[in-house]
């Protein structure tokens, strides 16, 4: 893979988790629009989890492949296990977030 389609692919993953963080951390703008409520916070920072976990899944890839060697690449399973633990625990977080707890503690 070249390295303009391996930039492609991190573009949308890079550019949700900063909107979703900037939200998380600066809500005025949605606040304006829907009024201060603690499910509109609780939602910004699902998205926030879910679009980390995905960057990160993608970094994770990014980084298999370049360092497979030609005769023997990783297998694509293992980018899918790595991918689908990372949304596992995104989800996880985000369940506990929404039944009053945080996600670390």
């Amino acid at each position: 893979m070249s390295p303009k389609q391996n930039v492609r692919r991190l573009v949308w993953p890079a550019i949700l988790t900063l909107a979703s963080l900037g939200l998380v951390l600066a809500p005025s703008p949605l606040v304006a629009l829907f009024g201060d409520s603690e499910t509109l916070r609780l939602a910004l920072t699902a998205l926030a989890y879910f679009a980390t976990a995905w960057l990160i899944s993608r970094i994770t890839a990014l980084a298999l492949d370049r360092a497979a060697t030609k005769r023997r690449p990783y297998p694509r399973l293992l980018k899918d296990l790595v991918a689908a633990m990372l949304f596992l625990v995104a989800f996880a977080a985000v369940v506990s977030l929404f039944m009053g707890k945080g996600a670390l503690g």
